[in-house]
């Protein structure tokens, strides 16, 4: 596990009340550095598809890849690949996830610099964190065994458990664990609760649900993508600020 040395300083995390705030987290371009391992997985596999046929042989560049992170396999796919039946469709993205748990097993994932000491003063704060991928079961349970996520997270989700329904449909079942949203800012009965994420698929939950938002420019999303975020951070030390900037 990766360990970080960097200090989130106490100043920046505000003197409210957090028992009320959930911030939703994405996984991969917003903790994880997920490239170092979805890259070699893919190309393996895209090798695979091409010596038997099935695609053209190409470069597939580390700017292409990274497009692909933060989508769900299956979008992934049908994008990219929208003419191989779905089995194959199924197997190849099964292939690359058995490739990057390889990778995982290996010591080959990495967070950001500074994301678990973040991610824990967040929690020691008295934030609640809970985990929202648009993964599988498996890939969230491998990475919480390499980083120990429990330790940190209150709730974990993945929309592979769901069908892959969109994250803003999820939601209802993180709502119905934690508790209704607020329904006004400041609104003392309700929830506040926060997206964070680095690709347009964070950004939807917030403005379809009515939450705010910060997104992270230094992940694999774009700042089009990223314009109707509530806040944006180049780093996710950069966190805790705009938290306490909100009075939270």
């Amino acid at each position: 596990m990766t360990n970080n040395t960097d200090a989130v300083a106490a100043g920046e995390i505000g003197t409210r009340s957090h028992d009320n705030v959930v911030l939703i987290f994405d996984y991969d371009g917003t903790i994880h550095d997920s490239l170092g391992i979805y890259a070699p997985a893919l190309r393996r596999v895209y090798a695979w598809l091409v010596s038997n046929g099935y695609a053209p042989m190409r470069n597939l560049m580390d700017s292409q890849i990274a497009g692909w992170l933060g989508w769900s396999t299956k979008d992934m796919w049908n994008s990219f690949m929208p003419d191989l039946s779905d089995d194959l469709k199924k197997r190849c993205a099964e292939e690359v996830g058995r490739n990057m748990y390889w990778e995982i097993s290996n010591g080959g994932a990495r967070m950001y610099p500074g994301a678990r000491q973040t991610l824990v003063s967040l929690k020691d704060a008295g934030y609640k964190l809970v985990f929202l991928s648009n993964c599988d079961h498996g890939y969230m349970e491998a990475h919480n065994e390499a980083f120990k996520l429990d330790e940190i997270f209150s709730g974990f989700y993945c929309t592979g458990d769901y069908d892959y329904e969109p994250k803003p449909k999820v939601f209802e079942y993180i709502e119905r664990d934690f508790g209704l949203r607020a329904c006004a800012p400041g609104d003392a009965a309700g929830i506040e609760y926060v997206a964070i994420g680095d690709r347009f698929h964070d950004i939807e939950l917030a403005t379809t649900r009515g939450l705010k938002s910060i997104g992270c420019l230094y992940g694999f999303g774009d700042a089009d993508e990223l314009a109707p975020a509530t806040a944006k951070v180049n780093s996710i030390k950069e966190i805790p600020a705009v938290l306490a900037s909100w009075g939270w």
